[in-house]
């Protein structure tokens, strides 16, 4: 398998440095072993003395070097897989990925299920396309945490959800990870008439008997977009009402088992408590990510000034979903002297279906949707529907919807002291 362990740079005055590796070198193995991603990197350059062999100028070299036991090689690579990525074998019926409209962003049409990006990123992965060499590879090297998708714990069920013959044995394959001291999270799409009701009893109550090394499992509803096709749909507010009591049966006792917050938001319920989510150890996947904002709002909200020094004129754009209580919040911003906000909700228009969360937004939807207001030429967006490079997922630039509406759009992490100092100060 060919690997790319690409050098992207050097640090100055580095042992990498010093020992002559420089830019665009490609790591083939560290000590005989091949580097196939950063983890056999941190692995096997723990010794005080390493053999490397690289490629440069499609010229093979080797350098032997020593270091101190804790001293870094000052080493940045341009990624943390150096082979190919672990794509995704199964069809579940709720994939969003298959649910995808052509003109999407090509890596939105990449299925990863690599226990690697799951270490890394926090992906969900599936455990059907592990073989007995990754576990051992998770087990050497106490790749902890993993998340999970599990959806459902009965095999056979799993395996019809899945279409993978190979996927019923969900539970088992939970206890090898267990046996090796791996921490797991989990993750349950809940969709109607497949897994909820008593198969979600089940699967609850499966997975609370592996706690705590099943440190969390969160339960979300199925996300489906306008081109679904395999006659899925979403629950009615009466079906989260009930789920939101199923579950609050087993939220008792430590906190490990979370709704997303979509059941709350969607039925009018009052948010768990700040206390309810614990550490918050799924917030990436929408779980509790209002109660956390809120919370710290409720917190800081008293540092909010009574005037700031000059004019400003804010737009917020977000998804339905987040819209009523952002536009709560900033209430208490409309008493700040000089300040003036537009809060704008943005419909789902490129994915559609029940697709309203903040995190999806497009290029398309802001577009569409700013264009049909009378916005300010400051916009705050949630860096959550951005890639790291500002390309949203639908494939349009940042600075390219800057150019059309004629206006400066700010990315902001989704937390109340980032939100805070966006709108106030001119240097964020």
């Amino acid at each position: 398998m060919k690997c790319n362990a690409k050098i992207e740079r050097v640090e100055k005055g580095s042992i990498a440095e010093k020992y002559g590796l420089s830019k665009n070198d490609i790591i083939l193995s560290v000590n005989d072993f091949d580097v196939r991603d950063s983890l056999d990197w941190i692995f096997r350059t723990c010794a005080e003395k390493i053999k490397i062999k690289a490629l440069r100028n499609e010229k093979i070299f080797e350098i032997n070097l020593k270091k101190q036991e804790e001293e870094p090689l000052g080493i940045v690579f341009d990624g943390v897989i150096f082979d190919s990525v672990k794509t995704c074998k199964n069809k579940c019926v709720f994939c969003f990925v298959d649910q995808e409209y052509d003109g999407a962003r090509k890596t939105m049409k990449i299925k990863d299920d690599d226990f690697r990006l799951s270490f890394f990123w926090g992906n969900f992965i599936s455990l059907t396309n592990l073989k007995e060499e990754d576990y051992k590879k998770i087990e050497e090297y106490f790749i902890s945490p993993l998340y999970v998708s599990v959806h459902a714990t009965n095999p056979e069920l799993r395996k019809d959800i899945f279409k993978n013959k190979f996927a019923g044995d969900i539970i088992n394959q939970l206890k090898k990870l267990i046996n090796m001291n791996i921490t797991v999270h989990t993750q349950i799409v809940l969709c109607p008439c497949l897994n909820d009701g008593r198969e979600l009893l089940r699967t609850l109550e499966d997975l609370s008997d592996l706690y705590p090394a099943v440190a969390s499992i969160a339960i979300v509803p199925v996300g489906l977009t306008k081109y679904h096709k395999n006659g899925l749909r979403a629950f009615t507010v009466e079906e989260m009402k009930k789920i939101i009591k199923d579950v609050s049966k087993f939220q008792k006792g430590e906190p490990f088992i979370f709704l997303s917050d979509e059941f709350y938001i969607k039925t009018n319920t009052l948010l768990p408590s700040n206390k309810a989510y614990g550490e918050y150890p799924q917030i990436e996947n929408g779980i509790g990510m209002m109660r956390s904002f809120l919370t710290d709002f409720n917190r800081n909200k008293r540092f909010i000034p009574d005037s700031v020094p000059k004019k400003r004129e804010i737009s917020i754009i977000t998804g339905v979903l987040a819209g009523t209580y952002l536009e709560k919040i900033t209430e208490s911003f409309k008493k700040v002297k000089n300040l003036s906000l537009k809060v704008h909700v943005a419909k789902n228009y490129f994915w559609g279906g029940n697709v309203d969360v903040a995190g999806l937004l497009t290029g398309f939807d802001v577009e569409k949707t700013l264009k049909a207001k009378q916005y300010y030429r400051k916009v705050l967006i949630s860096s959550n529907c951005l890639t790291d490079d500002f390309y949203f997922l639908d494939g349009k630039n940042i600075k390219d919807l800057e150019k059309t509406l004629n206006c400066d759009i700010i990315p902001v992490e989704p937390d109340f002291k980032s939100f805070k100092n966006a709108i106030l100060k001119d240097n964020v």
